[in-house]
């Protein structure tokens, strides 16, 4: 399976601000859900809190006053690629 499209990723804000969802737009493995979720955890960024692969969904808490959402934005569309 080749790498979604970057406009194939759906990145919102779940309950709190400091929460972020990661949808696919088109039906995706939930293995690829997990391999962002392992990239993200493995880079060990500070300002991120907790990464969790939920089904095809990724879930990412961050703390604001280390990370911006726009910076976390970037890393999960570069973990996109990797797939």
């Amino acid at each position: 399976m080749t790498a979604p499209d970057l406009t194939d990723l759906s990145i919102e804000t779940t309950g709190a601000d400091t929460v972020l969802a990661v949808h696919f737009e088109q039906p995706r493995p939930a293995r690829d859900a997990r391999r962002i979720a392992q990239y993200l955890t493995a880079l060990r960024m500070p300002g991120v809190e907790g990464v969790d692969a939920i089904d095809t969904t990724v879930v990412v808490s961050f703390d604001p006053g280390t990370m911006t959402r726009s910076h976390l934005e970037l890393l999960i569309q570069d973990a996109a690629r990797h797939l």
